[in-house]
C-alpha cells in the first residue's frame, strides 16, 4: 500500500486498483488524524462501491503494520 498526503488530505492506494481519499489534519509530533467519516467511498473507478467497515478496518490494520518510528503515524478518528 502506499500512502500519500497533504496537510489537509490523505490517499490510501492500495495498489490493486483500489484507492481511497480523506481529510483530517497535521498534528504536533509527527502524526496525522484522519477522518474516518470522509472515508465514504473509492476513488475512480471504484466509485459506485461503498467502502464498507470491513475495508476500514483492513485499512487500519494494514496502516498501523507499515508505521515505523520514523514515519508519519496516522490515527483514524
Amino acid at each position: 500500500m502506499k500512502i500519500t498526503g497533504t496537510s489537509s488530505s490523505i490517499t490510501f492506494d492500495l495498489e490493486n486498483g483500489y484507492s481511497i481519499t480523506g481529510t483530517g489534519e497535521i498534528l504536533v509530533g509527527g502524526r496525522f488524524a484522519v477522518d474516518t467519516d470522509s472515508l465514504a467511498r473509492w476513488n475512480e473507478p471504484n466509485q459506485d462501491e461503498p467502502f464498507t467497515s470491513d475495508d476500514l478496518a483492513q485499512l487500519k490494520k494494514i496502516t498501523m503494520n507499515m508505521m515505523r518510528d520514523d514515519t508519519v503515524h496516522i490515527i483514524f478518528d
